[in-house]
Order: structure tokens, then sequence, then C-alpha cells
């Protein structure tokens, strides 16, 4: 995609909000690679039991998909020391990944709260920072514009919304395994039956007791 020019009414917040990629929003927070990775990448900071900052990827039909924390503490450097930008650490971000605007801001601002122990309000954030020489890895980045010319884009849904939409579509998948276990196995336990789609694909990560909360239709 081009880089992006990113211009807002209202740019201390972010408004109206604008899809942004990973990589450029790395740029814009002006943190070093272990700062955004420790306060946006790792769960370090939560709202509402969530990520601080709300990650999507855009799949090949145009459809957001909210990223699971869990899966950059495989895929991504840790411990970088104090080293603010390499072609290297830029790249490792996936191409595919994106925020909002208006979270990013309110992720950098809980960000350096978090660090000075102040509530802190950031302002004159640089939406258009310089880019090293490195506009080739913002460029490589899917076009977004167009992947959601024809589907509800994730801009138009606040990141509740997107949540709530992959929670509920994770609970049917459990919900229908529940159903077949059931049937194979009528004599055991909900708690037997969650033990066992937690060992499956389908879990995500999630742990025994929630699935069983959860695999139910309601």
């Amino acid at each position: 995609m081009p880089v992006p020019l990113l211009q807002f009414d209202d740019p201390d917040r972010g408004l109206p909000r604008r899809l942004v990629p990973l990589r450029l929003a790395y740029l814009i927070t002006g943190l070093n690679f272990s700062e955004f990775y420790h306060y946006f990448l790792s769960g370090t900071l939560t709202r509402d039991g969530e990520p601080i900052l709300p990650i999507y990827e855009i799949d090949r039909d145009g459809q957001p998909r909210t990223v699971q924390i869990e899966d950059y503490a495989e895929t991504l450097p840790r411990d970088t020391g104090t080293a603010r930008l390499t072609a290297e650490l830029l790249a490792t971000l996936p191409k595919n990944h994106f925020v909002c605007s208006d979270e990013v801001v309110f992720a950098v601002n809980a960000a350096v709260s978090a660090a000075t122990g102040a509530r802190v309000s950031v302002t004159d954030m640089d939406w258009n920072p310089a880019l090293h020489g490195m506009d080739a890895f913002i460029a490589e980045c899917p076009d977004i514009r167009r992947m959601l010319a024809a589907s509800t884009s994730p801009a138009e849904l606040s990141p509740r919304e997107l949540r709530k939409q992959d929670t509920a579509a994770l609970h049917a998948r459990w919900q229908q395994a529940y159903k077949d276990l059931k049937a194979q196995h009528p004599d055991k336990s909900d708690a037997w039956i969650a033990n066992k789609i937690e060992r499956m694909p389908i879990a995500e990560g999630r742990s025994a007791e929630t699935i069983r909360r959860n695999m139910k239709r309601k």
C-alpha cells in the first residue's frame, strides 16, 4: 500500500478513526522496540481484561480478526535493549496487522501514565513520522482500503464490538464440540468434556473452566 498520509479532525484523539498498519503505529508511538513490546504486545497493560491496544488482522476476504496477544510471544524478540529502530526489528511486526488510530492514542496515554506514575494525556502525536528510509516496510503492508471496499470496515465498529464478534464465534465452536462430544460420551461430565476441548486447537489457549462456562448454548 502507499505510505498513508494520516490527517484527523481531532489529532489528539485520533478521530475520526483510521486503520493504521502496526508497523507504522510503532513509528508513531516513538517508543523503542522493547518498550513497544512490553506495553502493547505482551499483555502487560490491559483494559477490561483485554490488551490495551487491540490489534487486528485483515484476512484475504477483507474480514477483520482480533489477533490473540499470545501469538506475539512466539514470533517477536522481547529483549532488544534500548535500540530505537532497525529494519530487522520493524520487519518482525506482521505486515497485515493493523490498529485503530484512537486506540493508539489511548494506549500511548496509558503507557506513559504507567511509566511516570501519573495520569497524563499525550498531545501533538506525530501521525506522519520520519520513516528513516524504511518506506518499503510500510509499503508492503496490504492496501486495506481496497480489501475493505466490499466488506464491513472495522473502522465502523468499536474494538469492543470486534472482540464480541470474535468471542461469539469462538464460543460457537466450543458449543458445537460440546454437542459432538456429549453425543459420543453421554455419561461424561461437563468438566471432562471441557478438559477434552481444552486440548483441541479450537480452545485457542483458553482454560477448561472458561470453556465449561461457555460451551452450552444459552
